[in-house]
């Protein structure tokens, strides 16, 4: 049974899978890292590791890997990309809306071993200012 979109969670650390933003040609996971009212911060999760390290040479130490085994909701080892490039946003309708629509279904709270490696690539990433990592990486 499918919950009313006002009750899912779109809270820091809440995430999500499909097709997200609307019309994304892909299947995405997306990890919510900041929620205000007005705006809604995520970073995606990608299995294209070897990619994402080739992207980012010069901030490497912002890949968060993490394995199949850290969350149950990936298929494969996998990465965030946690550097001001790889930070979308969206508002919170945007998300209730693509959730009725079944664009988008809810997965909970990411483990605290994912939002461990994501707080710690987050914070070694050199596109944020230290107000900005102590914003995104807050509890």
């Amino acid at each position: 049974m499918k919950i009313p979109s006002n009750l899912i969670p779109i809270s820091k650390w809440s995430a999500f899978k499909g097709n997200f933003p609307p019309n994304s040609p892909k299947l995405h996971n997306i990890i919510i890292i900041y929620h205000s009212v007005d705006i809604v911060c995520y970073f995606y999760v990608t299995s294209q590791i070897d990619n994402a390290k080739r992207v980012a040479t010069y901030d490497i130490k912002s890949i968060a890997e993490i394995g199949s085994n850290d969350w149950n909701e990936l298929t494969k080892d996998s990465c965030v990309q946690c550097n001001k490039m790889h930070l979308y946003e969206t508002t919170e309708q945007e998300i209730r809306d693509a959730y009725e629509r079944e664009e988008i279904i809810a997965l909970g709270h990411v483990p605290e071993i994912v939002k461990n490696k994501i707080i710690e690539a987050t914070n070694n990433s050199k596109t944020f200012t230290s107000a900005e990592k102590e914003l995104y990486t807050l509890p």
